[in-house]
């Protein structure tokens, strides 16, 4: 059998995408069918959040059930779970036709055989779902001779009873390897050995970075073949590090942006991307007194810059840029003076032996990641080995000590 599996297309909401208006809120979805049916697969697998929201139903309704007659037309099935955004839309979806199969609808596990192939999967009964959906796994559902492939929309590794979207343990999918795992949730791909987390088939806005497209899954009578990733996003917006040095001033200013992005662009062309890149720069690098960034640089003549094509790359860098750049100084020197600027310079040099500081910082950043207002915040690694405290430290305290420099006392 020959599986398209995909993961949270969120037909409804239109990619935010810069200066570009072909999209529309079900061109993901399109492309997925069209994929299908050029791939001539016997089944869509699909892991969660086809819809966006239980508003865009309404809206999503005839696009959706459009492409699902196409699919009918080709003698393609649809296996799927619902994810936490289409818990509610999904038993609707169900009664539109034979050729949709559901799982585990009510957040139940639950399965299906089709062709010597049994899918089984576990669907969320409310947008929230605190527990580990293997908690009440039946492990009688892996009783089959043939391949099995399990669906499931969830959060690797979350917290279970504070991760909101069903935390799974990592172990579970080599406790029940007799499966291979097709993943939704997160939408950025990542291939494991049990499981798969297919992402989101288009890049939805310039935080999902990477390759974003669907995967071919082919199965013998007793295994997977590795899965195979087709692109679909004609765009990719991806972190590119601009670095600069003492030697950077207003008018080489660009030479160093074109440079690194070429480099990037070269990357990028080796994972067989072709069409729009879009570009978030991050400066680096430890620059003279005399440079100011700010006033070289500002968002409106980056959108409008023309960099020329590489490798079949359009480059585009977004408007929005970070400054991590260090300001050359002698903190020795200036630490001698007296006023706020010494008393900083002084702290700058004592910061990695200052455990008062760096505690206070610490204390400071767990109690911000756990407020309300970064609930919603997802993939953000806070554990004591992510943070280099001393570090954020240092960044911020020369920031302010370049800034302090550049305008007097």
């Amino acid at each position: 059998m020959k599986i398209l599996a995909c993961a949270d297309i969120h037909l409804g909401r239109i990619p935010a995408t810069p200066r570009t208006t072909s999209l529309s809120n079900s061109s993901a979805w399109e492309s997925v069918v069209t994929t299908a049916i050029k791939e001539k697969v016997d089944v869509i697998a699909i892991a969660g959040d086809v819809i966006d929201q239980d508003e865009a139903w309404f809206e999503a309704f005839g696009p959706l059930l459009k492409q699902v007659k196409r699919l009918d037309d080709h003698g393609i099935s649809i296996v799927t779970v619902a994810g936490n955004h289409d818990h509610r839309v999904f038993p609707r979806l169900g009664e539109e036709g034979a050729s949709i199969h559901i799982l585990g609808l009510g957040g139940t596990w639950e399965s299906i055989d089709l062709d010597g192939i049994r899918f089984i999967g576990w669907s969320f009964p409310s947008s929230t779902y605190s527990a580990d959906p293997f908690a009440s796994f039946d492990k009688r559902l892996l009783d089959f001779s043939g391949p099995v492939l399990g669906l499931l929309h969830c959060n690797i590794d979350g917290q279970v009873g504070n991760d909101r979207y069903a935390p799974v343990p990592s172990n579970r999918f080599s406790t029940h390897s007799k499966a291979f795992w097709v993943l939704g949730h997160i939408h950025k791909s990542h291939l494991d050995n049990e499981y798969l987390y297919c992402g989101s088939p288009m890049a939805l806005d310039s935080g999902e970075c990477g390759r974003h497209g669907v995967w071919i899954l082919e199965s013998n009578k007793s295994s997977w073949a590795k899965p195979r990733f087709i692109q679909l996003c004609t765009y990719r917006f991806e972190n590119c590090e601009i670095k600069l040095d003492n030697e950077t001033a207003h008018d080489n200013l660009t030479a160093y942006i074109q440079k690194d992005l070429k480099e990037y662009s070269n990357e990028i062309a080796k994972e067989q991307f072709s069409g729009k890149l879009y570009c978030k720069l991050t400066f680096t690098g430890t620059i003279s007194p005399g440079f100011n960034l700010q006033q070289s640089l500002n968002g409106d003549q980056l959108d409008a810059w023309e960099f020329p094509e590489v490798n079949g790359i359009e480059i585009s860098p977004l408007p929005d840029y970070e400054d991590l750049t260090i300001l050359e100084l002698d903190l020795e020197e200036l630490s001698k003076g007296i006023g706020p600027k010494a008393l900083l310079a002084q702290k700058l040099i004592d910061v990695d032996s200052s455990e008062d500081l760096i505690n206070q910082t610490e204390s400071m950043i767990k109690e911000s990641i756990n407020a309300r207002a970064f609930s919603l915040v997802q993939e953000l690694d806070v554990s004591e080995d992510s943070i280099d405290t001393a570090l954020l430290i240092r960044r911020a305290g020369m920031l302010l000590l370049r800034r302090m420099v550049s305008q007097g006392e």
